[in-house]
């Protein structure tokens, strides 16, 4: 399960590296000092133009970009929609780790409830192994009732 987690991290992480790539070839960005956000809004515009548009007519100013720096122009619809696959795929390989912790949690707590309750059992249970001089062992096993 800890292979797992770091598996699937590491495999999120490489395709989070492709898409950025992917969108440096197609869209024009670059990614350098950008947020998460960024990459979002990318997938889901053409082009930085388009999306300062949209926001200016649902008045939510302080989302507008600026510069060159930001800009972006997808060179097809069919590119932009493979980047936002791949960055899709790359968050939900970074999020699966999250199950993998899940089941390491429920495989210690079961491993917990499995000890106190074989503990339980064994109060009464004693083993012994006794050797004669003749060099001869025997293992006994008593269970009290």
């Amino acid at each position: 399960m800890w292979g797992g987690i770091f598996a699937t991290k590491a495999y999120g992480k490489s395709l989070e590296g492709d898409y950025k790539t992917y969108a440096e070839i197609h869209a024009g960005i670059n990614p350098n000092g950008k947020d998460y956000d960024y990459f979002v809004d990318i997938g889901n515009y053409d082009s930085m133009s388009e999306f300062n548009e949209v926001q200016q007519l649902e008045r939510d100013y302080e989302s507008l970009y600026f510069g060159d720096n930001y800009d972006w122009n997808w060179d097809s619809a069919y590119n932009k929609n493979t980047f936002e696959s791949l960055r899709i795929q790359s968050d939900k390989y970074k999020h699966d780790a999250v199950y993998f912790a899940g089941a390491i949690v429920v495989n210690h707590l079961i491993s917990a409830i499995e000890a106190a309750r074989y503990s339980r059992l064994s109060e009464n249970l004693k083993a012994g192994v006794e050797f004669s001089p003749q060099g001869t062992g025997m293992l006994t096993i008593i269970k009290g009732f």
